[in-house]
């Protein structure tokens, strides 16, 4: 089971952040998945919630939102 964090800004300009949760759950498979989704609150908070996964030996790490965000998840 790959252990996930989605990290989201839900302020992106679509609304996937908004269902991200019932999305995930609708689409993963649950026996390959552990997931939880990280809200961003402020600039520079993805990283920190990236860092914060790395730390807690997270297998994946996926940005969810524009280049921003991305690059901050990087």
């Amino acid at each position: 089971m790959l252990k996930t964090r989605f990290i989201a800004n839900p302020f992106s300009g679509n609304s996937v952040a908004k269902n991200l949760e019932s999305i995930l759950e609708k689409h993963l498979h649950q026996n390959s998945f552990e997931f939880d989704v990280a809200y961003t609150n402020y600039p520079g908070h993805a990283t920190l919630l990236a860092e914060e996964a790395v730390q807690l030996q997270y297998d994946l790490v996926v940005a969810v939102g524009g280049d921003g965000s991305v690059n901050e998840v990087a």
